[in-house]
């Protein structure tokens, strides 16, 4: 990580920074791959990182994978990313994490309870740089079938996942 991007990460435990570390390397390659020159992605206080001019961009890990979107502006107007382990969700948390439509959609299925929780990340990353507005997870609703949330702030976002190896998810704002 460089020192304008590490800067914001002082506190942080080394595996955390090491993890934000692999996601920047990778958002930087992706930003070069697209033709943007090789900056730092330092992190704004209270925001997520601060993607070159024209870029729109998203990046998260978890404890063994590093993970990155970028695109260029006009295509979306924002993106969010999301990765989590394949694994179960403690069920305990669902009524923290799950409207009551979505918790009668999972059927008590703790991997999908996980996956949820994905959605909802990609689905704050990519709105709140747009509109600045805090959601909570009762503030976004997953309509899976549809492959769409929807915030109470009235933005409808598409929703991709992928579930093997990792549970992954992007949520992209038109």
């Amino acid at each position: 990580m460089r020192p304008s991007e590490a800067f914001a990460l002082r506190h942080a435990i080394p595996s955390v920074r090491r993890a934000s570390g692999a996601a920047r390397i990778v958002a930087r390659q992706l930003v070069y791959q697209l033709g943007g020159a090789d900056v730092d992605l330092s992190r704004q206080p209270g925001q997520g990182p601060q993607w070159p001019a024209g870029f729109i961009g998203s990046m998260a890990h978890d404890q063994l994978f590093a993970v990155a979107i970028v695109s260029r502006g006009g295509v979306a107007r924002s993106v969010g990313i999301d990765i989590e382990p394949a694994e179960p969700l403690d069920t305990s948390l669902a009524d923290i994490v799950a409207t009551p439509r979505e918790r009668a959609q999972l059927m008590c299925d703790p991997v999908a309870l996980r996956l949820l929780f994905c959605v909802k990340e990609a689905v704050y990353k990519a709105t709140h740089p747009v509109d600045a507005v805090f959601l909570s997870f009762e503030d976004i609703e997953y309509y899976a079938n549809e492959s769409v949330a929807r915030t109470r702030t009235g933005r409808e976002l598409q929703i991709r996942v992928a579930t093997l190896p990792r549970l992954l998810a992007v949520a992209l704002l038109y």
